[in-house]
């Protein structure tokens, strides 16, 4: 997940790569920590054919980035996406939503940051606490997660699948942490600038879809509407079930935060 913590094989790689002409026939991705990455890595990796870097920014919250203790923080994760966006880059990232101690607030901020942001290729996943990070550990002991047969749920897109999400913070409505997910990566990609780079990157749609050249005249058309058309059932679906189950006085204190709302997170890099 990141290819540049050692920097020196990094440059060995590189070498290589451009000596035995790999470049002129391949291109290369690069998962990478901000924290890690410079300019000259970048314009390194530019000349090796890398063409796609993600980052993992997770939250728009520097007070959750350090309880997740990731070891970098918002700003660093910015920084770095813009680096990349200014020398070309196609950049995608990914979200968690569903911390412990995290917001209807946080999530929101982190929705307005991606918008403001030169990415490519965005997903909004739901925390699923696996087996040996210090959160599953924290969690287990607190009897807080629940696995179903052959660990079916722990996934981080489990929401389009099923309801039953391994984990959901205490105080949060299970339909409404789904729908908020849910709802951020449709309409990133519903809007006119996201429904452009799906039919122009090829690596788009939350850097899991890969399309093939000129994807839009041949059958793959086909099967990205039914794809679509299924997420929007499902969407829905859970919409029905947060308005059953949420409180009245909770739907209406979202929908106001949501019309007030102004202002996007400053972020310094």
């Amino acid at each position: 997940d990141n290819i540049a913590v050692n920097k020196n094989r990094l440059r060995n790689l590189i070498d290589g790569i451009i000596e035995r002409g790999y470049h002129k026939r391949v291109s290369f991705e690069a998962p990478m920590r901000a924290d890690n990455i410079n300019a000259e890595i970048l314009d390194r990796l530019k000349a090796a054919n890398f063409t796609l870097i993600t980052y993992g920014l997770e939250t728009a919250s520097e007070k959750l980035m350090e309880e997740m203790k990731k070891g970098e923080t918002v700003a660093e994760v910015v920084h770095g996406i813009n680096l990349a966006a200014e020398r070309g880059f196609i950049v995608g990232t990914t979200l968690i939503f569903g911390f412990p101690n995290e917001t209807w607030k946080d999530r929101w901020d982190a929705i307005k940051l991606v918008f403001k942001l030169p990415l490519d290729s965005v997903r909004f996943n739901i925390l699923t606490p696996y087996p040996g990070t210090p959160v599953y550990a924290e969690l287990m002991e607190r009897g807080e997660i629940h696995i179903k047969k052959d660990w079916e749920n722990f996934s981080v897109q489990y929401m389009w699948a099923g309801n039953d999400l391994p984990y959901v913070p205490a105080g949060t409505n299970r339909y409404g942490l789904m729908f908020t997910t849910m709802a951020a990566n449709l309409a990133y990609y519903l809007r006119p600038a996201g429904i452009r780079k799906l039919l122009t990157k090829r690596i788009a749609g939350g850097n899991v879809v890969v399309l093939p050249k000129g994807w839009i005249r041949t059958e793959y058309a086909w099967r990205m509407v039914r794809v679509g058309l299924y997420l929007m059932r499902r969407a829905a679906f859970v919409l029905l079930m947060l308005l059953l189950t949420a409180p009245a006085k909770w739907l209406g204190d979202k929908v106001r935060s949501l019309a007030t709302a102004h202002s996007s997170p400053r972020i310094r890099e």
